[in-house]
C-alpha cells in the first residue's frame, strides 16, 4: 500500500513539474523538454534528502546539474519501442507509473522520467508529423482541383472571346458593306 501510496506522490510530483516546466517555458515543448533534461541530470550535490524538485526547475547559478550514470536494464529506453508505445493518456499515465515505481532512487527516476518525456516527445512529434504530411497532402490534392478548375474556366473564357472577337469582325464586315 506504500508503495502505491509513494507512487502516487512521485507521480503528483512528476506532473506538478511538468506543468512547471511548461509554464515556465512559455508552453514551448522543446524548451520545457530541455529543463526537464537538466533535471534529469541531477542536483544530487545540492539537493540532499530530496527537497521540493519544483523548486529546483530552474537551478541558480551555482546549482548546475551534474551528469549521473546511466540506468541498469529495465529503463524507458529499453522498454519502450514504436510497437509498444502507449497510444493514450490513460496508458502513457501507466507507464509513468511503472517507471517510477521501478525507480531505485530519485536519480534513476529522473533518468527514466526523462527517458519516458523523449519517449512521449517522439511519439508526439511522430505524430505531428504524419498529421502534417496528412493535411499537406490534402491541401495539395484540394489546389490541384483548384488548378483544374481554374484552367477549366480559363479554355471557356478563352473560346468565349474568340466567338465574340469572330463576331465582332462579321459585324464590322457588315458595317462597311452598309
Amino acid at each position: 500500500m506504500s508503495s502505491k501510496v509513494s507512487s502516487i506522490k512521485v507521480l503528483t510530483r512528476f506532473h506538478m513539474l511538468i506543468e512547471q516546466a511548461l509554464e515556465n517555458n512559455g508552453h514551448d515543448l522543446d524548451l520545457a523538454i530541455k529543463s526537464l533534461n537538466d533535471l534529469r541530470l541531477g542536483y544530487a550535490g545540492n539537493n540532499p534528502g530530496g527537497s521540493d524538485v519544483l523548486s529546483d526547475a530552474h537551478p541558480q547559478e551555482g546549482n548546475q546539474p551534474q551528469v549521473n550514470g546511466d540506468v541498469e536494464s529495465g529503463s524507458t529506453r529499453d522498454s519502450l519501442d514504436s510497437r509498444t508505445s502507449p497510444v493514450d493518456g490513460a496508458a502513457w499515465v501507466e507507464h509513468f507509473v511503472r517507471e517510477m515505481s521501478a525507480a531505485s532512487n530519485v536519480d534513476d527516476a529522473r533518468v527514466r522520467a526523462s527517458r519516458a518525456l523523449e519517449a512521449f516527445e517522439k511519439l508526439v512529434y511522430a505524430h505531428a508529423s504524419e498529421e502534417a504530411a496528412k493535411n499537406f497532402l490534402q491541401e495539395n490534392l484540394v489546389l490541384k482541383e483548384q488548378v483544374q478548375a481554374l484552367l477549366q474556366e480559363n479554355g471557356i473564357l478563352k473560346r468565349a472571346v474568340s466567338i465574340q472577337h469572330e463576331r465582332q469582325k462579321e459585324f464590322e464586315a457588315k458595317s462597311e458593306e452598309v
